[in-house]
């Protein structure tokens, strides 16, 4: 499964990615992230992630 998230100027939404790539021990800490839908939960362990550097000008 590939999750794309992006983080929003006001902080809002997918802020915590980068810690992934900026704070030590945290992909320790955080293996697993949750989906949830009115059917149910469904766990899943991060297995790596890939950070996109982009300019639009």
């Amino acid at each position: 499964m590939l999750i794309y998230g992006h983080n929003m100027r006001n902080i809002s939404m997918f802020v915590k990615l980068k810690y992934y790539r900026t704070k030590e021990g945290y992909f320790d800490d955080h293996k697993y992230f949750q989906v949830i839908t009115p059917n149910g939960a469904m766990r899943y362990a991060i297995g790596g992630y890939f950070v996109y550097l982009y300019s639009t000008g």
